[in-house]
């Protein structure tokens, strides 16, 4: 058989071997499938890397150094016996100087062959068991507990420092009475000082700030204040506990100044009522970094000082502890306190299930599938 006809056959055999799997491809994704059986899976594999190699393999024969420059001169090979013993009349003696080895074809199908490979690759039957996605699972569940329990006790920081400010401010004014007359450059201040604030917040609105005389009552209030709840005027001491209002749930500190007065900084948390217009954004502080993520979470808030203490003192410390809901989903809970110390809040991570995760991975596999089929199409 001569180098002419073997390479015919050989293209051929390719050809019908790339055409049959991109239509056994196209029909399996279409099925809503992507991953092969493994014996499957090894037999596309090993004859797409079989035509792969045999690509470089060389057929008997050479050429010139210096590639194909010019066109390649045929070479005598003998077909029989005859031919060695008595030799052609016509067969050129010329020293042909040296020569290299000829390839098998040119490596025109060799990309539709590699996209072909990264295919079977994607519908590689091999993946991670349970036991290695529970491994992995607890531990991107654990970094957004991380980061959800950062972002609660970010903002409680943010409302120290906002008080911090607004004591600064209040101090160079007179707040043992609210018939000041600079109660209205009190309040200017103080409404920039919110605005300032409350800049880079992601949670539903801005915060507010409030302050008190000495007496308990309110001189001056800035930004948007939902906390009005009583205060415990006889109490020295920074509060800092969360409270219902009537629309929102808030974070509020309370501390004292040092005229005798007391400002109050709170920031809503998350909407008490499941309702959306344009005048408020039904979300909340989980639903936040739930988007963020992809992850349910929830924060149980305790609410009021005095209902925190009690039950922070019947908690105890709780670290955040991982395990398992009944449908298989991988839940990270703990308890989140103040700089004081007591509860403000459950926390609670929890993501989607095995049976989920797999599915979701068979469909993200299927769709890179599907692209690089089309570039295959493309390119035949």
């Amino acid at each position: 058989m001569d180098a002419e006809r073997e390479n015919k056959i050989f293209l051929s055999v390719l050809w019908t071997f790339l055409l049959s799997a991109l239509a056994f491809f196209f029909i399996y994704i279409s099925a809503g499938r992507i991953e092969l059986p493994p014996s499957v899976w090894f037999a596309f594999f090993l004859i797409d890397a079989g035509f792969i190699i045999f690509l470089f393999v060389p057929l008997p024969g050479r050429q010139r150094i210096g590639g194909r420059k010019k066109p390649r001169r045929q070479e005598w090979y003998p077909r029989d016996l005859g031919e060695i013993v008595e030799r052609r009349e016509d067969t050129s003696t010329e020293d042909p100087g040296m020569l290299r080895p000829g390839r098998a074809v040119d490596p025109v199908p060799l990309l539709p062959l590699l996209i072909l490979l990264f295919v079977i690759i994607l519908a590689a039957p091999f993946g991670r068991g349970e036991e290695a996605w529970t491994a992995r699972e607890t531990e991107r569940l654990t970094s957004i507990y991380g980061e959800a329990s950062g972002t609660l006790a970010g903002l409680e920081r943010r409302l120290g420092e906002a008080g911090a400010e607004a004591g600064a401010l209040l101090d160079h004014w007179d707040v043992s009475t609210s018939d000041d007359p600079e109660r209205i450059e009190m309040i200017h201040a103080l409404d920039s000082l919110a605005a300032a604030a409350s800049a880079g917040i992601e949670t539903v609105e801005e915060l507010g700030i409030q302050a008190f005389t000495a007496g308990g009552n309110r001189l001056a209030w800035g930004g948007r204040p939902r906390y009005h709840g009583r205060l415990d005027m006889r109490t020295d001491g920074t509060k800092i506990f969360i409270a219902r209002a009537r629309l929102f749930t808030v974070l509020v500190r309370d501390m004292p100044l040092e005229s005798g007065g007391r400002v109050v900084v709170d920031l809503p948390l998350e909407v008490n009522y499941r309702i959306s217009n344009r005048f408020l954004r039904s979300t909340s502080l989980g639903e936040v970094i739930s988007g963020r993520h992809g992850a349910e979470v929830e924060f149980s808030y305790w609410m009021g000082r005095r209902g925190a203490r009690a039950r922070g003192e019947e908690a105890g410390e709780e670290a955040p502890d991982a395990s398992k809901t009944a449908d298989g989903a991988v839940r990270i809970r703990g308890l989140l306190r103040s700089s004081e110390g007591l509860p403000l809040a459950r926390l609670t991570v929890r993501g989607e299930t095995y049976a989920a995760s797999v599915a979701g991975g068979s469909s993200r596999r299927a769709t890179w599938a599907g692209i690089l089929l089309t570039l295959l199409v493309i390119v035949i």
